[in-house]
């Protein structure tokens, strides 16, 4: 779902396992202004054109494939009391 793609992005950066080169400037100004959608009931990304949602959900497309496997290496050395 788009909420999982979006929190696992939040926690790849929150054990700064996310990396962003300095050069990809969209993706850089996308992740600082994204905002959630304040007027929605459940947890919504603000999608009125102001921000530039397309950068992040091809970012986010582009991890897809590779959530599980990753938050299972995390997991796995958490377990085993490494530092994340």
């Amino acid at each position: 779902s788009v909420l999982s793609r979006i929190r696992f992005i939040c926690q790849m950066m929150a054990k700064e396992r996310f990396k962003v080169k300095r050069s990809c400037e969209k993706v850089i100004e996308a992740l600082l202004e994204a905002v959630w959608d304040d007027k929605s009931p459940t947890d919504k990304r603000l999608d009125n054109f102001t921000v530039n949602i397309d950068s992040l959900d091809a970012l986010e497309y582009g991890a897809e494939p590779y959530m599980d496997d990753m938050l299972s290496v995390i997991i796995e050395n958490k377990n085993e009391g490494e530092k994340l």
